[in-house]
């Protein structure tokens, strides 16, 4: 008897294991949904996903700034010295270093490289008329055609793009106190400052009263607030957070509506994506707005503070669902990292640094938490190989990327990455199966 059941073990051990395929876009061919020829999303027993081209599920796994990396000699030296300056077999060899490492997608913002735009789909990143984009007054109707012709401009190339996951805008942008003292220092004569004076009328009335004591001004009458051009918030109280919220989402309504049109315009079978907002810094009412306009909402995973690092490396599910139930749209975690000691484990003044091991750990409970979230449909790391500026923090004794600069393993970093990642797909793709 005792041989049988050897024999049956044996047997079960033999067997070849069960293959998973994936499509030219790296979605599982054993999820099909509408086959359509761009990425789009889909919701099925109340789990999202990508759907690719060929109409296969997808959950993207990315990982951001390996084209930033490859235009800056002094990171990528040693990479090229390995292949002799040969740029090309570098490229083709972080191609395979992806796709080894778990990773089915680019990156999620530039600079991107050409090389692998071509070889794994990406999130496009598209900038505004101007880099001081809070001094875009859009409700003057001549600043919303600028808006609308610069990223036609910029979408017309993307048009037929089929590894384009969707077209994206700003990082981290300030939809907060900074933008609305723009709008308090706009001359009498601005779009926008008229209607914030408009706003301000019809939230305090006559009571002028009630508007200096929050606003802590002397203001003598409305008609003063209007020709105010140097008025900024020295602090926010509740109250003032509270009208700066409402009436930045007048300005996301004109802001996103006036972007959606232009995507739609000159790049009809893309995703809208948005700006990627950081946690916990957009307003609901700003986000509600934003809910309205994008397919997908995009969102970072630090918060201002000094403690990023701690911050990075725990997962905060609360603060994702509040911003899902504000949206009711897909999410895709933009940016997130878990920085290690390239040595010993140390404390930094931004709190503290873990060895590889223990942030491999951290790591693994990141996404295991993350495939608990129905409604998230991808993440992209920071990063994947190279220097961030945030790593200056550090003095050069920590890093936050999946491989070295030259673009061999960590000890101990990439190959559990690896593992994690694919785990994370088989989790994702089980749920969604159910």
């Amino acid at each position: 008897m005792k041989y049988l059941v050897l024999l049956l073990f044996l047997a079960a051990c033999s067997r070849p294991a069960t293959t998973v395929e994936y499509d030219n876009y790296g979605g599982i061919k054993s999820i099909v949904r509408e086959k359509t020829g761009f990425f789009r999303v889909d919701s099925t027993a109340g789990r999202w996903l990508f759907v690719t081209p060929e109409g296969h599920g997808y959950f993207a796994i990315g990982a951001n700034h390996t084209g930033k990396f490859l235009e800056d000699s002094s990171q990528s030296g040693p990479y090229l010295a390995r292949f002799d300056g040969d740029s090309t077999k570098v490229r083709e060899d972080l191609y395979q270093n992806y796709l080894r490492l778990g990773y089915n997608a680019g990156e999620a913002y530039g600079q991107h490289d050409p090389y692998l735009k071509t070889k794994l789909p990406y999130i496009a990143h598209l900038d505004y008329p101007q880099s001081d984009y809070l001094k875009i007054d859009i409700f003057d109707k001549e600043n919303q055609q600028t808006l609308y012709d610069h990223t036609v401009a910029q979408c017309q190339p993307l048009r037929d793009d089929k590894m384009l996951i969707g077209i994206a805008f700003r990082d981290l942008p300030a939809w907060n106190k900074r933008r609305m003292d723009v709008v308090r220092s706009l001359p009498a004569t601005a779009k926008g400052k008229e209607r914030y004076l408009d706003f301000l009328l019809e939230r305090y009335g006559s009571d002028l009263a009630s508007l200096n004591k929050f606003y802590g001004s002397r203001f003598s009458s409305f008609s003063e607030i209007g020709k105010t051009e140097d008025w900024k918030l020295a602090a926010e109280n509740e109250k003032t957070a509270k009208d700066d919220a409402d009436f930045m989402a007048q300005i996301a309504e004109i802001w996103y509506s006036t972007l959606r049109r232009a995507v739609n315009q000159a790049a009809p079978n893309h995703l809208f994506l948005g700006e990627r907002h950081q946690l916990r810094d957009t307003p609901d009412a700003v986000l509600q707005v934003v809910g309205k306009q994008v397919d997908v909402f995009l969102t970072q995973a630090l918060i201002r503070s000094k403690q990023r690092p701690p911050e990075w490396q725990t997962f905060q599910p609360e603060a994702y669902r509040h911003e899902y139930e504000l949206t009711q749209k897909p999410m895709v975690i933009v940016d997130w990292a878990t920085p290690f000691s390239l040595g010993e484990r140390f404390d930094s003044e931004h709190g503290p640094i873990k060895d590889e091991r223990e942030a491999v750990r951290d790591i693994a409970t990141w996404l295991d938490e993350l495939t608990e979230l129905p409604f998230v449909i991808g993440h992209f790391k920071c990063q994947f190989i190279g220097s961030h500026a945030n790593d200056r923090w550090f003095e050069g004794k920590a890093k936050r990327t999946t491989i070295k600069d030259d673009g061999t393993d960590f000890d101990v970093m990439s190959d559990e990455i690896a593992k994690s990642q694919r785990k994370t797909l088989q989790k994702v793709y089980q749920k969604a199966k159910k």
